[in-house]
């Protein structure tokens, strides 16, 4: 199993799950970005430091078996854009 990375900086304020970062337990990376994004007008989440479980873009160098391998991760955008995302 490999170890998750963190979201070490999330800069998309409307998303609720952003508390001063990513407080989501764990999120998810798609083709489009976060996954995970929503925007209640409302915040939630675990208000602990979120990881990157699950990555859709089999695109990318950090992509394990469907899973994020990067050391760390950083989105961003005003569309929650993958910061950390590099061709495979």
């Amino acid at each position: 199993m490999i170890k998750l990375p963190i979201v070490t900086d999330c800069s998309v304020k409307s998303c609720s799950f952003n508390q001063n970062g990513c407080s989501a337990a764990a999120m998810t990376m798609g083709e489009d970005g976060c996954v995970t994004f929503i925007d209640l007008g409302i915040k939630g989440g675990s208000g602990q430091q979120a990881h990157v479980g699950a990555c859709q873009r089999t695109d990318c160098a950090h992509n394990s078996d469907l899973e994020c391998a990067a050391g760390a991760v950083e989105v961003g955008k005003d569309t929650a854009k993958c910061l950390t995302y590099q061709a495979a």
